[in-house]
């Protein structure tokens, strides 16, 4: 189908929420159809999943049908633009679910169903358009889902068939380092788990919601040799695990079993050997499941079938209330289970919410509330032993809560940390209002001569310390341009130079005029924008 055609061919209703729903906190602005579109065989679904994409202070809304990608501009709710459509590999009636996720301007596409591939879409000329760079079924015909994991540049691909002839495998694991030329480095070979339906990804941890055979908590800290750290196989309202998505405490998973008659699940993740359920939230609709939920500013959206898209406040997770509800299916109940509201997408940014209805199209929603949610945010000075922290918070929390390397707490505004010694410092930031909470994590590192550390996925720094001058050996996989600045204890400037990094060792000498007076320093080091803080202690 020609994209001019499809133009053509589309019902764009763009009105304000009426007063039926006006005492609700979501006010709907926008919905897309367009009736020439087939629905699946199955479900009579023309439409499945949703997903949002931000750059350039601008909002996309990407959602999938039975032919293909279709690519919105929604910056601005007053002026909806199609911006472009990217035909699927496989089309038709035989499409029931696509499934997205997007990594540093290219979006990273699957299809459940038939002959079909992996197709990569390039973002960056948007808003002018969008272009399918990447269309192949070498590494895979069909994934149910795929998530990115965005720090370590891993794909991961759940329920694949590939081959010829054509085999089926749970979960694979692709490196996108290089965007157009994604790598397989891993294949889950775990007897006890036949299905990964879906699966969620924080800082090298997953959680594989795997059907019948439950929720799998992996560490990926070596991406191809990963570790099983926990299973929960039994727990109350339990059916199908279908998908689920980490709290920002780190400490709390919510999970969906796509069941009838089951609701949200709460659980306690911290100790993966001993996962404990601990709320039990949704309708009491018989007819009805959940399906997806993306968790933002401790608010679960959720996706609901027959019952539409709701929100529910998560800032005491055993706790849930529901705060906001919009059915964007009326019927009570169609000729299948599967009807309804399908995918779910909260802007990070701001209030926008794309919603993805199986029979209704792509709806735009305004979540409404009197005020707006904290946004947390901090700075630090590493003053000798003490690590004295600076709240930056925005929009007036009313209580903070600083986890100090997993082990110190406070609920002062300002505290002070001790550091007993070199090494990585976890510290996190909990702010609430009466309108949401949100979560700042960082490390401190705090180096000693001689010691290697990383500075991010590309970069590691090596210190050595003399009387002269401090030489850091500097270790890339690319090019980097590199601020270095080094401070006394008392917050003087001793040294402060950008410096290109090649590929490779590089050697930077930084001359030290005075005599060193102190065994503490403070290195900056501020790569691609972000500045990390060091500790740096000359040994006698």
């Amino acid at each position: 189908m020609k994209f001019k055609a499809l133009i053509f061919a589309i019902i764009a209703i763009a009105f304000l929420q009426s007063d039926l729903y006006s005492q609700t906190s979501l006010k709907m602005i926008y919905n897309w159809q367009d009736t020439t579109l087939p629905g699946s065989a199955i479900y009579n679904n023309s439409y499945n999943e949703i997903w949002g994409y931000s750059s350039n202070g601008r909002d996309y809304g990407i959602i999938g049908t039975t032919v293909g990608t279709h690519i919105f501009d929604v910056t601005d709710t007053n002026n909806i633009v199609l911006v472009d459509y990217v035909a699927g590999a496989f089309q038709g009636p035989g499409v029931i679910h696509r499934d997205y996720h997007d990594h540093n301007g290219y979006l990273y596409a699957v299809c459940d169903e038939g002959l079909s591939s992996l197709q990569i879409i390039d973002l960056n000329s948007l808003p002018d358009s969008a272009s399918k760079v990447y269309d192949s079924d070498t590494l895979l015909y069909t994934s149910h889902n795929i998530f990115i994991d965005e720090k370590r540049s891993l794909l991961y691909a759940c329920s694949v068939i590939k081959g010829n002839p054509p085999a089926f495998y749970a979960m694979e694991v692709y490196d996108i380092n290089i965007p157009l030329e994604p790598q397989l480095i891993y294949v889950l070979n775990d007897s006890s788990i036949q299905h990964v339906h879906d699966i969620f990804v924080r800082d090298d941890i997953a959680y594989l919601n795997s059907g019948y055979d439950g929720l799998f908590i992996y560490d990926f800290s070596d991406p191809a040799n990963p570790t099983k750290e926990g299973v929960l196989d039994l727990y109350q309202q339990q059916g199908y695990n279908h998908s689920g998505w980490l709290l920002d405490d780190n400490k709390h998973y919510v999970f969906i079993d796509e069941t009838i008659q089951t609701q949200l699940k709460v659980v306690n993740i911290e100790n993966p050997l001993d996962i404990q359920q601990v709320a039990l939230f949704g309708t009491a609709n018989p007819n009805s499941s959940p399906h997806n939920v993306i968790v933002k500013n401790c608010l679960a959206y959720v996706s609901y079938y027959y019952d539409g898209i709701r929100v529910y406040d998560l800032r005491d997770p055993a706790n849930p209330v529901e705060v906001a509800v919009y059915d964007t299916y009326p019927d009570s109940i169609g000729p299948s289970e599967y009807e309804g509201a399908w995918g779910v997408y909260p802007f990070a940014n701001n209030r926008k919410v794309l919603v993805s209805d199986m029979q209704s199209g792509m709806f735009l929603f305004e979540f409404k509330q009197d005020g707006n949610p904290p946004v947390a945010d901090f700075s630090y000075n590493l003053n000798g032993l003490s690590i004295e922290l600076d709240d930056l918070s925005l929009n007036s929390p009313n209580t903070y809560q600083w986890n100090f390397n997993n082990s110190s707490m406070s609920s002062l505004q300002d505290p002070v940390f001790g550091v007993p010694q070199e090494g990585d410092y976890p510290i996190c930031l909990r702010v609430d209002n009466e309108y949401g909470c949100d979560f700042k994590c960082d490390t401190i590192s705090v180096m000693t001569s001689g010691l290697e550390y990383e500075l991010n996925d590309h970069l590691v720094v090596k210190p050595f310390f003399n009387d002269s001058e401090l030489v850091l050996e500097m270790q890339s996989i690319q090019l980097e341009l590199v601020g270095i600045t080094l401070y006394d204890v008392n917050g003087r400037a001793l040294f402060n130079k950008k410096v290109d990094i090649d590929r490779g060792l590089n050697v930077v000498s930084i001359p030290i005029k005075e005599k060193l007076s102190s065994s503490i320093y403070l290195l900056h080091v501020l790569v691609n924008g972000k500045t990390k803080a060091y500790k740096v202690l000359r040994l006698e």
